[in-house]
Formats: C-alpha cells, sequence, structure tokens
C-alpha cells in the first residue's frame, strides 16, 4: 500500500501513518477491523452507523483518498480518471448492499 508497510503477521504497520486517527493508534490498520474494513492505500476509512426510527440501521462507509500514478508509465488525467471511477464503482458495488438487519451505504471520494 502506498501510505503503510503492513505486517500480517501482527495485523499493524511498521511505520507510522502519514495521516492519524486519533481514536487509533498510528501503528493500526484497517480501523483495527480488517474482516469489516479494507483501507487499500492505507489512507482513511471512516465509518457511522445511523438509527432510522422504524427502519433498518445505516452502516455509512467513507473512503477517501487520492490515486497517484507513481510508475514510469505515462498516463493522461482522463486515464487516472477512468482507473479512480473503476475502483470507486468497485468499491460501492463490494459494500453498498442491504444486509439482514442493516443497510450499508458507501460515499468513495477519490480525487486525481
Amino acid at each position: 500500500a502506498l501510505f503503510w508497510e503492513y505486517d500480517a503477521r501482527i495485523g499493524r504497520r511498521w511505520n507510522l501513518d502519514p495521516k492519524p486517527n486519533p481514536a487509533i493508534s498510528q501503528y493500526a490498520t484497517f480501523a483495527l477491523n480488517p474482516i469489516l474494513y479494507s483501507d487499500v492505500l492505507g489512507d482513511t476509512i471512516r465509518v457511522q452507523r445511523l438509527q432510522r426510527e422504524g427502519q433498518k440501521p445505516i452502516i455509512r462507509i467513507t473512503y477517501k483518498t487520492e490515486l497517484l500514478n507513481i510508475s514510469n508509465i505515462q498516463t493522461t488525467k482522463e486515464q487516472l480518471e477512468a482507473i479512480a471511477k473503476s475502483i470507486k464503482d468497485q468499491i460501492t458495488e463490494s459494500y453498498a448492499k442491504e444486509y439482514e438487519g442493516f443497510e450499508v451505504w458507501a460515499n468513495v471520494e477519490i480525487t486525481v
């Protein structure tokens, strides 16, 4: 991942989080729950639980990151935007669903 070096054996990063969340250790990854969350770049993950009167609760997941080309392959802004859209669509399709007992809304913000 771009923003962290992850050690799967201990479920923690080797380096300090460059975008720390004050509520979580700077060595933590996946908001301390790798089963529920994925944070591909190790950048940002936010989760909210919204309770609605007489309806299923909503889990709202917000991914906010930046797509960078760190390779030596030349890409246009349009190509990067197409890649960002594809990533956004895949995340939304994977998470934004109705489950038994709750709904999940995914808000994905990827800048290029």
